[in-house]
């Protein structure tokens, strides 16, 4: 009974957490402190890769030692949710907390799940993809914290026109009036080939979630690293 009530509760987050907890008005020029962190390209001399699973998320290496779970880094995506699952399943137990995934009509408790692409207002609005992007979205995994949608929102998103697709979505995001509580930090990357990771949070949560992004994709680069709270 309390994990049904706990998914009900998840049910409502993603319906309107990120709906009621900030309002999209365009770019702002009060948020624009930015602090761009590059990421040097992790060392793959020693990656095994192994393909034996039929639900293998891409290529893997398990060679690496990370603080989290199964200690895989993905070095090819297969599809978001794949790679999510790989990224989230690397946390230690001990680290994780209460999330949902997926969107309102498909949502995945305690993991990431797939978001409906078609849903423009789900992009926009709970996501913060810029509506003139959107057409170039066809892949998208969702990761929201349970309570509350500012605490943390992840996404990893792949777009058939990346060209530009990280700057409009951090213009996007920092233009946000925020009304329940501010997330600290925002974080976008790419991971290669048309793939980005962005998320926003608070200011722990999102430290663990860039040391397990570099883990967890050794070829990401960070592209946008942002004070949200300035």
């Amino acid at each position: 009974m309390k994990k049904k009530i706990l998914a009900l509760i998840g049910v409502a987050v993603l319906a309107f957490g990120a709906v009621a907890c900030g309002e999209n008005t365009g770019n702002s020029d009060t948020n624009d402190t930015e602090v761009v962190t590059p990421v040097d390209d992790a060392d793959n001399d020693n990656a095994d890769t192994d393909n034996s699973q039929d639900d293998n998320p891409g290529e893997v290496d398990n060679s690496g030692e990370t603080s989290g779970g199964e200690n895989t880094a993905v070095t090819d995506i297969a599809s978001a949710v794949d790679a999510y699952t790989v990224f989230w399943n690397n946390y230690a137990e001990s680290d994780k907390f209460a999330v949902v995934g997926g969107d309102y009509n498909n949502y995945v408790d305690g993991a990431p799940g797939a978001c409906d692409i078609s849903d423009i207002n789900t992009l926009t609005n709970q996501f913060y993809i810029p509506e003139a992007v959107t057409g170039s979205v066809d892949d998208m995994a969702t990761l929201v914290h349970m309570m509350n949608a500012n605490t943390y929102t992840g996404v990893i998103v792949h777009t058939t026109a990346p060209e530009g697709f990280a700057d409009a979505l951090k213009d996007n995001i920092t233009g946000v009036d925020w009304v329940c509580g501010f997330p600290d930090r925002l974080i976008i990357a790419d991971l290669s080939d048309g793939y980005f990771a962005y998320a926003f949070g608070e200011a722990s949560i999102m430290n663990d979630y860039v040391a397990k992004l570099q883990s967890t994709f050794p070829s990401a680069n960070i592209l946008h690293d942002v004070d949200l709270t300035k």
